[in-house]
């Protein structure tokens, strides 16, 4: 369906939310009994996180970068290989994302 959100399930494909009601969604296999997510609310706040995690992550990279060239350990051309490991345990999400990053 146009515009309805979609959540992963097992075997990392996509399926659509069950929409109750304006901005309001419940997974996969909910019921009625189950309180209902507000998408709003949601995407805000996911966001205020990749947020935090971008800006700190970035800040760390660099610096790690800066000492490892002032120390002799890579001459500042290098690509380096980096990986990061999103996990939310409550909800069994384990999001690996893997790129070079180059230095020049």
């Amino acid at each position: 369906m146009a515009g309805q959100p979609f959540a992963p399930y097992s075997g990392g494909d996509f399926r659509p939310l069950a929409r109750l009601g304006p901005g309001a969604y419940l997974g996969p296999g909910a019921t009625n009994g189950r309180k209902a997510m507000k998408e709003d609310v949601f995407n805000m706040e996911t966001r205020k996180f990749l947020k935090t995690l971008g800006v700190t992550s970035q800040r760390e990279i660099e610096r790690a970068v800066e000492a490892a060239i002032a120390s002799g350990k890579i001459k500042g051309n290098e690509k380096l290989r980096a990986r990061a490991i999103l996990t939310i345990e409550q909800i069994g999400l384990s999001h690996t994302v893997e790129d070079d990053i180059a230095l020049e």
